[in-house]
């Protein structure tokens, strides 16, 4: 996959610095899937909230639990809070032995555009209900492309920069990332990342890093499609001083409905190839039902299984998530992980009564912060011709959910699940969407949280 890179300046990172916190040495493992994964399938689970009329159902909570002793013992759980319909608190907090560990509080603010400026992240070491101040990242942004952010962390009671990026764009595609480190008093050059596209898909990511005054070659991502715009194979090299070595290959195979069936991952080290496969079902809702994991045995050139992954749902929101691991023998309980909701009643603005005619070109969407499908509403002053697209934090398309329609004039609404064009889960973060149409243009921001 052409993937973000791997700086922690990155809004995706910034989650996986939450957790790491919390599943430090001392603390019981956990998993990451549904709110850091990049590419996780797995997030294609459809319906985890609910929109019906003017109340919307969003997730309040997750509840991990680990398997120990022939019984569920609680690991972690994950609060959400909301100020009006949109996502402004998450809570973690971590379990030993049955007992409230350490936990991290993740505070978000948005702008009147509704473009996230500020997360905050906060930490109680012992559970004791006392947050001190860890990290603080600050964006701003260009017609909703994030063009800078800022992260700083917390020192001797001030904040203290840490590291910051600056994004250009090529229309709307984000071209190039310069990361910046912090060090004596002054901004050094740190990482650099620059990306080619076709065809608005990303084929080429290369990774630079600064060393003795001058940029040198890291890491490069190569992509192939297929002619539905589906992504077929990842090949991900590295700089070995004079020439691209290959890493890791990724392949994928899909079914007549875009759905991923197959990912199988080869990744080459001293000589050695690893391979793991990972095998996706789907139920008639077209829900993802279990996800099968298997490892390539060299000695006996076979695969065997590691790790299987089963779902379940309720009222068309996913309700558990049942994570099991081979023993040798049998698939036993591992952890598992059990999601609650809670309803907010959405007050409609004025603009949004279906049976007037609006006299501005609006847009906006519900829930927000939202997992995994969001509403995104528009009105026209007028029948028109119109085009809608979405865009990660870096200006690089993701998916076209209206190309050219014709539309009259009035409110009208269309969902977005959090897939690609390729119909994969996108990663948790910052996204933005495009509304063109009759020389006029409009942008808004919603943020996904897996």
């Amino acid at each position: 996959m052409i993937k973000l890179s791997t700086s922690p300046i990155k809004l995706i990172t910034l989650f996986l610095l939450v957790f790491a916190f919390v599943a430090a040495p001392g603390a019981k493992s956990f998993d990451l899937i549904k709110l850091t994964q990049k590419d996780s399938h797995a997030g294609q689970i459809v319906a985890l909230q609910k929109l019906l009329n003017a109340n919307i159902d969003v997730i309040k909570q997750v509840f991990e639990e680990e398997w120990n002793d022939n019984a569920w013992q609680p690991g972690m759980k994950i609060t959400y809070e909301y100020k009006g319909d949109r996502f402004s608190q998450m809570l973690v907090e971590i379990y030993l032995d049955g007992q409230l560990a350490r936990a991290t509080k993740m505070v978000l603010t948005f702008d009147g555009a509704g473009d996230m400026v500020e997360m905050k992240v906060l930490n109680d070491s012992d559970g004791s209900g006392n947050f001190e101040n860890s990290m603080l990242d600050h964006y701003t942004y260009s017609n909703h492309h994030m063009t800078n952010s800022l992260t700083q962390y917390w020192e001797n009671d001030a904040w203290v920069n840490m590291l910051k990026a600056g994004y250009q764009y090529d229309g709307d595609n984000m071209i190039q990332e310069l990361e910046q480190q912090w060090q004596d008093g002054s901004w050094v050059n740190e990482r650099r990342t620059t990306r080619t596209y076709e065809n608005d898909l990303a084929t080429v990511n290369l990774i630079e890093v600064w060393e003795n005054n001058a940029w040198s070659n890291l890491e490069k991502t190569l992509a192939t499609y297929d002619a539905n715009g589906n992504e077929t194979e990842s090949r991900e090299q590295n700089w070995d001083g004079s020439q691209w070595v290959d890493m890791k290959v990724i392949t994928w195979s899909y079914n007549a409905q875009g759905d991923v069936l197959q990912e199988l991952s080869e990744t080459s080290f001293v000589g050695i190839t690893m391979k793991t496969r990972d095998t996706y079902t789907y139920d008639s809702q077209d829900s993802l039902s279990e996800q099968l994991t298997e490892q390539w045995d060299m000695g006996s050139q076979s695969w065997f299984n590691v790790r299987q992954r089963l779902f379940t749902y309720k009222d068309g929101a996913l309700y558990q998530e049942l994570d099991k691991k081979w023993d040798g023998s049998a698939f036993v309980n591992d952890k598992r992980d059990t999601y609650s909701y809670t309803t907010l009643t959405r007050v409609a603005r004025k603009d949004e009564n279906p049976k007037s005619v609006p006299q501005n070109f609006r847009l906006t969407n519900y829930p927000n912060p939202f997992n995994p499908e969001t509403t995104i509403q528009f009105n026209l002053p007028q029948d028109a011709k119109i085009s809608l697209a979405i865009y990660d934090a870096q200006g690089n398309r993701v998916t076209s959910l209206i190309d050219a329609g014709v539309f009259s004039a009035g409110l009208h609404s269309i969902q977005w699940d959090g897939t690609n064009q390729r119909g994969q889960s996108v990663a948790s973060g910052a996204y933005f969407y495009r509304l063109q149409t009759n020389g006029y243009i409009r942008n808004g921001t919603c943020t996904l949280l897996r």
